[in-house]
């Protein structure tokens, strides 16, 4: 390797660790998960790491996550859990995802460089892209949001190199990451049939690289639960609605936290587009399509399925996506700002190339660059509070949320194993480390890891009968208060103080009851 590109390389990577090391001071955020959903992942991938398929309780197999390729990337981490025990397999998770991070950057790096012919403005991009705090979040959360965006942005740079291959396997797999990430799967067959290219679409292999992934954990689904999709796809999706008001919301979501908060977003995100449309040739210009066009499907696509709310984790990890891909073309865009790299004199003739670092412009033009140059900066200076405390919001709550999950769901889960006989059967509602840590028999009361609750197939008033306890949130069955009351005895209480419960704006859930039956 070059020194310039060891250069290139090392100036984003050592932004994004020291950065990182900032963002898990506490020890919560090492060894513990913001969201009970990324112990659901741990229950899948426990089950694959020792040849067992994806069974939630042993025995049955469950389509119950989202996310099979994040259950088995991840599943060497509970071979390390043998050997040195649950916080090293958390770390261990966490360290994935920060080499997925390192991945990005990188790839962002070299994906700016590609289209640009700008070392310098590589650098640039990748080290704004490091300092994101929604991709700081991702990395640590244990969730497959951050698996989604490497794929993501790995496929479009191998699609930007004419590498249609490998472009085509790695966007197959993102529908076995995240489903929404369907959308992107027939915009890149169109994405090639307008570049001419087919022949390679003529290919058997090029169907099979981006469809069979998706195909067999859709058949997986089928044989499991009577479905082409799991059971957590139909319980939390809507049918497909979008108005002023989901519009509204989808904004306010993709703009809460990080780059996208600041006022200079939209700035960074223009010129970038100008930037493709005027000088990108015609076989780069796909990028604007991947990492902007279709992440804005992406986001329509989630908000007019779901029900979101602006407040938690749970709700924005479906927006995070989006807004972080989003934010690769804010980096580029506002990069070509502070750098000065090219001439916006002629930007409206589209015929100046990218200039090339160390050719001198001449006195006018290299006036206007550094005026450009330096109200970027004043611009970046203006945006450093907000930013600040977007970026330490999202700090403390990856430290607050994963306290308050380990205090409610990870300490139930080892009650549960401690005081209940191996043979209990257990209903729950946050069904991830109660499941895990509990090691029982484990009945998922809403359905996302029973599909036969989840489809109907069983009333949940006669699954309670069968139940010999529960752990669950009381506030979520009021119509079967007294149902509860008259055959189970409340034995335990977790619960974390109300100003300290950060995971989401519902009270109720600050207070796990574990019920044992009369």
């Amino acid at each position: 390797m070059a020194f310039s590109s060891l250069i290139s390389y090392l100036i984003p990577v050592s932004l994004f660790f020291l950065a990182s090391a900032f963002f898990v001071l506490n020890s919560f955020s090492i060894f513990d998960f913001p969201l009970d959903d990324a112990w659901i992942h741990r229950v899948y991938s426990r089950s694959f790491a020792f040849g067992n398929g994806f069974q939630y309780n042993e025995g049955i197999q469950e389509a119950g996550q989202t996310s099979p390729l994040w259950a088995i990337i991840s599943s060497p981490a509970h071979w390390i859990e043998r050997l040195w025990g649950t916080k090293a397999m958390v770390a261990f998770v966490k360290l994935i995802g920060f080499a997925l991070g390192i991945i990005i950057i990188t790839t962002v790096r070299k994906m700016t460089e590609v289209i640009s012919h700008s070392q310098m403005l590589g650098i640039v991009t990748a080290s704004l892209f490091a300092l994101e705090p929604r991709l700081l979040f991702s990395v640590f959360s244990g969730m497959e949001n951050i698996l989604l965006i490497a794929l993501w942005v790995t496929a479009t740079y191998q699609f930007i190199k004419k590498k249609w291959g490998i472009s085509f396997l790695l966007f197959g797999l993102t529908p076995v990451t995240r489903p929404e990430a369907l959308i992107v799967l027939p915009i890149c067959i169109l994405a090639l049939f307008f570049l001419g290219e087919k022949k390679f679409l003529k290919r058997p292999a090029a169907w099979g690289g981006l469809l069979l992934p998706f195909l067999l954990w859709s058949i997986f689904c089928r044989f499991t639960n009577g479905h082409f999709l799991p059971n957590t796809f139909y319980l939390k999706s809507r049918p497909f609605s979008l108005d002023l008001k989901s519009m509204e919301i989808s904004w306010k979501a993709l703009s809460q936290h990080g780059f996208a908060s600041l006022f200079i977003f939209l700035v960074g995100i223009i010129v970038f587009i100008l930037f493709v449309l005027k000088w990108c040739n015609f076989k780069t210009k796909p990028f604007l399509l991947f990492v902007f066009v279709t992440p804005i499907l992406y986001l329509l696509g989630v908000v007019g399925t779901r029900q979101i709310v602006l407040q938690g984790y749970y709700w924005t990890r479906w927006i995070d996506p989006a807004s972080l891909l989003l934010t690769i073309p804010f980096c580029i865009g506002y990069s070509f700002l502070l750098t000065g790299i090219f001439d916006f004199s002629k930007i409206k003739k589209g015929v100046a190339p990218p200039a090339q670092e160390g050719v001198a412009p001449p006195t006018r033009k290299r006036f206007f660059s550094n005026i450009v140059i330096f109200s970027a900066f004043i611009g970046l200076v203006l945006s450093f509070s907000s930013f600040f405390r977007s970026f330490e919001d999202r700090r403390m709550h990856l430290a607050s949320d994963s306290r308050a999950i380990h205090l409610i769901n990870v300490s139930a889960g080892k009650w549960i194993k401690k005081n209940t006989s191996p043979e209990s059967k257990v209903g729950v509602n946050d069904s991830g480390a109660i499941r895990y840590f509990g090691d029982r028999f484990t009945v998922d009361l809403i359905g996302l890891n029973n599909s036969k609750i989840a489809f109907g197939e069983k009333n949940v008033e006669i699954v309670f009968k069968d139940i010999d306890w529960l752990a669950i949130f009381p506030s979520w069955f009021p119509e079967l208060r007294s149902f509860i009351s008259e055959r189970f005895v409340p034995k335990k209480v977790f619960s974390v103080p109300l100003e300290e419960f950060t995971v989401c704006q519902f009270p109720g859930q600050s207070r796990k009851v574990i019920f044992k039956k009369k």
